[in-house]
């Protein structure tokens, strides 16, 4: 009996799901996993895979603090509203 060697690339299946990101105030910047997204109202495409079950949405605007939403994948379909908080200035 000969042995075989069997040899074989294996490719992790990878999803993309548009999310829609609006912001109050508009123009706030997004980020995605700390990476620049583009300014909202925006629509970017989150990647989804076994390894990838978790994204960190990031809005900001100068003036306001910042906001980290986490989305999962249960939720990738759903559109993100972000209402940004003013900055209270500190005191001299």
């Amino acid at each position: 009996r000969g042995q075989v060697e069997i040899h074989f690339d294996l490719a992790e299946v990878v999803e993309e799901i548009p999310l829609r990101v609006t912001a109050a105030p508009p123009g706030a910047e997004v980020e995605v996993d700390g990476v620049s997204a583009g300014v909202a109202p925006a629509t970017v495409t989150l990647l989804w895979s076994v390894t990838r079950a978790r994204h960190a949405i990031t809005v900001s605007h100068p003036g306001y603090r910042s906001k980290t939403v986490d989305v999962t994948r249960e939720k990738a379909g759903e559109p993100v509203d972000v209402r940004l908080v003013p900055a209270i200035p500190k005191a001299p």
